[in-house]
């Protein structure tokens, strides 16, 4: 599912085990793709020289495998939060690097580009301190919205582990 919402472009794919949903704003990037049973996405601020290239020079990217690991990679990026009941880590554990990992039902993976992370939203801060299972229980679409709501520019994705036994979803558009 694809669709806009003022100057921010929201895109929203779902299989069995995941759902991952993106935002959009001027100034950043968000790719999302599936490659055979994998789900991949790419979050970055844009610049003049992004366009021309395949990869931008500062980026955080993620993999969903059908397995129900996440493999990370941040380059001079910020880390992801990732968020459950009671808990707030980032990953990779040192901010940058590779990483791999699996979420549990209910747990959700942020991946933030820098424009949204430097800036701290209000959203974030107070659910970062004070709730962080406030931030894995919102509706994806509409944290991401309030978020950037603040920022006005970037890019950002919401990464869901669907529970095991929570009806398919069903592919939500076409890869």
């Amino acid at each position: 599912m694809n669709r806009v919402v003022g100057d921010a472009l929201l895109c929203r794919r779902s299989d069995e085990r995941w759902s991952v949903t993106c935002i959009e704003l001027p100034k950043g990037m968000a790719v999302l793709e599936r490659n055979g049973p994998m789900t991949r996405v790419i979050v970055a601020d844009s610049s003049p020289t992004a366009a021309c290239q395949d990869t931008p020079d500062a980026y955080a990217a993620a993999v969903c495998t059908p397995d129900g690991e996440l493999a990370l990679v941040v380059h001079n990026s910020p880390p992801a939060i990732v968020v459950g009941p009671s808990e707030c880590t980032t990953r990779p554990a040192e901010g940058a690097g590779r990483d791999c990992l699996c979420l549990d039902p209910g747990q959700r993976l942020l991946l933030l580009s820098a424009a949204a992370f430097e800036s701290l939203p209000r959203v974030l801060a107070d659910s970062l301190t004070s709730a962080p299972d406030d931030l894995a229980r919102r509706n994806p679409e509409n944290l991401l919205l309030e978020i950037f709501s603040e920022v006005g520019r970037g890019a950002g994705v919401a990464i869901d582990r669907l529970p095991a036994d929570a009806p398919s979803p069903g592919p939500t558009s076409a890869p």
